[in-house]
């Protein structure tokens, strides 16, 4: 996936993600490299839709829990956005040649992902 400033689509939202975590100083690293990230979430068809299209309930804030660890750093890995992720949108979807409508194939929308906000919330409050 790539970053991309145009408008939102929906079918360039996103569907599954995984969640990272790093404690640079149990690592003994900054975090910045691939050194110290422990999977901690694996969330497939997150945010599912059906067809026609993804509808604005489909793309709704959600709650996910993660596996507990002390973490400075989180990174989210997208998976698959709705386009890449949902079989119902692969393939012709109509009986139009001149319109090609396979959501992976013919979508310009395959390779971007639009995620508005990660926040990341502790169940016990922060200690310096």
């Amino acid at each position: 996936m790539r970053y991309d400033p145009d408008p939102q689509n929906r079918f360039s939202t996103l569907r599954s993600f995984e969640i990272w975590g790093c404690l640079g100083t149990v690592s003994n690293s900054d975090c910045s490299g691939t050194t110290g990230w422990v999977r901690i979430g694996r969330f497939l068809n997150a945010f599912a839709s059906d067809l026609p299209r993804p509808l604005m309930p489909n793309m709704l804030i959600k709650q996910f829990d993660v596996t507990a660890m002390n973490a400075d750093h989180l990174r989210l890995v997208v998976l698959d956005n709705a386009c890449t992720g949902n079989p119902l949108y692969h393939g012709e979807q109509d009986n139009d040649p001149a319109n090609d409508t396979d959501c992976v194939a013919a979508s310009e929308q395959g390779g971007n992902v639009r995620i508005a906000e990660l926040q990341a919330l502790s169940a016990k409050p922060y200690v310096n």
